[in-house]
């Protein structure tokens, strides 16, 4: 184990089912990214691959790691008290070691 992996199971102790990314359903996604669009539609892009969904950059504390150097940040998702919960605060670290399970080389939580 690493420092960051330390770090990424504290800070996700009491989370179930982490994943990184617009979720199709998800009316906060479809309000920050496609606002234009009904939820079926946003589901029909979602799932032909046309949502854009681009990071954002944020001076706050990632909620993944407690990271808190600025930086991008990207929407999430997680199971929360049996229900599908929506973040937005997920560091680059964080995305690709939920997308992938690559360690950062150089972490620091600063």
């Amino acid at each position: 184990m690493s420092e960051y992996t330390d770090a990424f199971e504290l800070n996700m102790k009491d989370v179930e089912a982490p994943s990184v990314g617009a979720c199709p359903g998800c009316e906060q996604c479809r309000d920050l990214l496609e606002p234009h669009m009904t939820m079926a539609e946003f589901d029909a892009h979602w799932q032909e691959g046309q949502v854009c969904d681009e990071p954002s950059f944020s001076a706050g504390e990632c909620a993944c790691c407690g990271s808190r150097l600025g930086g991008d940040r990207y929407v999430w998702h997680y199971i929360w008290e049996g229900e599908i919960a929506h973040d937005d605060d997920c560091c680059v670290d964080c995305a690709i070691f939920m997308s992938n399970g690559d360690e950062p080389e150089q972490w620091s939580r600063r």
